[in-house]
């Protein structure tokens, strides 16, 4: 039974907090804001105006890029599952998700 328990709690940490620390209505578009908000911080001296437009963009059109970005990554698994996948690989490692994004812009 604990066990039962414990792998529910790692499921819904794997499928939903990417969401709740994203402020986001599903795992692609937390992957999409969190592809932002790491380039944001790579940027020094940004313009304020700028990064809310960015942000607005990738609430609005961003989960649809990063579901397409995460199945080309993750071919063999569902859209969800991918993104958070790519979503986590990208809180261990986030140099992993630029180049993700490379190797998409390559293909």
């Amino acid at each position: 039974m604990k066990f039962i328990i414990l792998a529910a709690i790692v499921a819904a940490t794997f499928f939903w907090v990417p969401q709740l620390l994203e402020g986001a209505p599903d795992s692609c578009s937390a992957l999409a804001l969190r592809a932002v908000a790491l380039e944001n911080q790579n940027e020094s001296g940004g313009n304020n105006f700028g990064e809310a437009l960015i942000t607005g963009f990738a609430r609005a059109f961003g989960g649809e890029v990063a579901r397409e970005l995460a199945a080309r990554k993750f071919p063999d698994l569902p859209s969800g599952v991918s993104c958070d996948a790519l979503y986590w690989q990208s809180v261990v490692d986030p140099g992993s998700l630029k180049q993700a994004i490379s190797e998409s812009r390559t293909d």
